[in-house]
């Protein structure tokens, strides 16, 4: 065996002698040189062979086991997500240059020691655990493994939860129901586990802009909204919140306006007094207290007592309140109502009457206190000590004024009801008084005048009660009274058997319309008696006398008469 740090080395280190030697130890040697060796085989006789292939190789220092591990992962955070977390780390040292993976271990539990995953690469820190149970909170720590299979402590815990992104159902069998200045919402409780809130919402636009409260109770069904304004409309939706923040579709709208407070006063007289009236108070919902209640007559002021007396259930409550009082002759009096519902609000009346004391006298007028419409009648002499009372109120749609009248007479008296028509009405000839009865208006016979640049409508009414002055717009004639009597040829003329006289009425009286042959004989007397001013009346005569008999054909005269007014023409019977 030759060897040496040089090629072709000629140095010998050691002869074997046994054939079957085929390995050899070089010992001695300095590491990281290369040495070059060869050999030579020799015989018995000291032959030499020929050198062999020459090899080389150099030795190296012994080899010591890495068993330091690399860092423990640090700033491990996370964002929770629908049934997912993302987690984030900072990567190891890049000193580290025998880095190999990442060990994620998660768990319900703190500390957890399953392994979920490994991941490759010291700056791969990114690692997103999918497949969780939503509000489930998880725990995650980390390890760091070389390529020595030398593994870091674990990391801290870091835990946090899974968030639902599902949204709940929206509440079903959402409703609004108007009531007296507040909206009644009813719906189905939700049924969703996470539940947390409902949330409702309310506008008066459609477009709905705000969420006006949030309910925690589950259980809650209905919610009140009140204090409203009756003349809007208000629209709503309702959805559904859970403890994540998701908040559920919105429900359809619904849009709803609610009831006017409604609170109406009616006087009744006490059958068994001429001059005791109860006051009576009919609101839509109930009073709670009454901070003033009482009538003033010429400054003398007397509290009223109210009683509940009735209260009647339909679609919405009423409710009917009674204070005695006693009149105190003729003249002016004031009643002054301020009251509180149980939801606060507040009923305010100060309302106005005008009160008559009969006294034997024939003729009498009551005018309403607002001087907007007065009352004529003829009082019989015996008639005393009864009362006769007024007033005027704007009805709840504000476009109508409604004249109360109330009597403690006995016996129905026979009034004529004037009401002041304003000067910039139009077509005045379609306005009507009516008459309150029960729930509906009945239409009277209404006779308008324009006089002496005043514009009035006059009925004649055989009871108390309530009235307004409406337009009827489908009216085809006109109540128009006309301002002088005419007589109007009459039509056909000729005319065979029968003919129509149209005639006009200035004013109410006795009315006569006679109609006399060529020799001034009356013929018939078709009209005779009291009639109503009015345009346009007409009368048929039939072409026969007032003993039904037909008449021959000739020249006839009619002829109208009145107490102040007289008119004749004549017309042509031809047969």
């Amino acid at each position: 065996v030759y060897g040496d740090t040089i090629s072709n080395p000629g140095q010998l280190i050691d002869s074997l002698n046994s054939k079957q030697d085929t390995t050899f130890t070089v010992v001695g040697l300095i590491n990281d040189r290369s040495y070059y060796f060869r050999l030579q085989a020799v015989d018995s006789t000291g032959n030499h062979s020929d050198f062999g292939a020459e090899v080389s190789a150099t030795p190296i220092a012994p080899i010591i086991p890495d068993t330091i591990p690399p860092s423990v992962p640090l700033g491990l955070s996370g964002i929770a997500g629908d049934r997912q977390l993302q987690i984030n780390w900072s990567a190891n040292s890049e000193s580290e240059v025998d880095f190999s993976y990442y060990l994620i271990f998660c768990s319900t539990s703190i500390n957890p020691n399953t392994k979920i995953d490994s991941i490759f690469g010291r700056t791969q820190t990114t690692y997103t655990i999918n497949s969780l149970l939503n509000g489930q909170r998880y725990y995650v720590r980390l390890k760091a493994v070389d390529f020595n299979g030398n593994v870091s402590d674990f990391s801290l815990n870091y835990s946090l939860s899974t968030l639902d992104r599902v949204a709940p159902l929206t509440p079903s069998n959402f409703t609004a129901q108007a009531d007296v200045r507040k909206i009644r919402l009813n719906w189905q409780v939700s049924s969703e586990a996470d539940f947390a809130y409902y949330k409702i919402y309310a506008d008066t636009i459609s477009n709905i802009r705000f969420a006006i409260d949030s309910l925690t109770n589950r259980n809650t069904s209905n919610y009140i909204h009140k204090h409203l304004n009756n003349r809007k409309t208000y629209h709503y939706k309702i959805s559904a919140v859970d403890t994540n923040g998701n908040e559920s579709s919105r429900s359809q709208t619904l849009s709803v306006q609610p009831i006017q407070l409604y609170s109406s006063d009616v006087i009744e007289f006490n059958p068994s007094s001429r001059d005791t009236i109860s006051i009576m108070l009919y609101t839509n919902t109930e009073i709670k207290f009454f901070d003033t209640a009482e009538m003033s007559q010429n400054g003398l002021i007397e509290n009223l007592h109210y009683n509940l007396e009735n209260q009647q259930t339909n679609k919405l409550s009423t409710y009917q309140y009674k204070a005695k009082y006693q009149l105190k002759g003729s003249g002016e009096y004031v009643l002054r109502i301020h009251a509180r519902t149980d939801d606060d609000d507040q009923i305010d009346y100060d309302k106005r009457y005008t009160a008559l004391e009969l006294n034997g006298q024939r003729k009498l007028q009551l005018i309403v206190p607002d001087q907007s419409a007065w009352i004529d009648f003829e009082n019989h002499s015996l008639l005393r000590h009864y009362y006769l009372l007024v007033s005027s109120a704007v009805d709840l749609s504000g476009q109508s004024q409604i004249y109360s009248i109330y009597s403690s007479v006995p016996a129905n008296l026979q009034f004529k009801l004037t009401i002041k028509i304003n000067q910039n009405f139009y077509d005045i000839g379609k306005y009507f008084i009516y008459q309150a009865d029960d729930q509906n208006w009945n239409r009277l016979n209404t006779q308008i005048y324009n006089r002496n640049s005043k514009l009035t409508a006059v009925s004649y009414i055989n009871a108390p009660g309530q009235f307004k002055l409406a337009y009827d717009e489908q009216f085809t004639g006109s109540n128009s009274v006309p301002n002088f009597y005419s007589l109007d040829q009459n039509y056909p003329n000729p005319f065979n058997p029968g003919t129509t006289i149209q005639y006009n009425i200035a004013n109410d009286g006795y009315v006569s319309l006679i109609i006399y042959n060529i020799l001034g004989q009356q013929v018939r007397k078709l009209i005779n008696g009291r009639q109503l001013a009015a345009a346009r009346k007409r009368i048929v005569w039939d072409g026969k006398d007032d003993h039904g008999k037909q008449v021959a054909s000739g020249i006839y005269i009619y002829q109208l008469i009145s107490s102040d007014f007289s008119v004749s023409k004549r017309m042509l019977l031809l047969k």
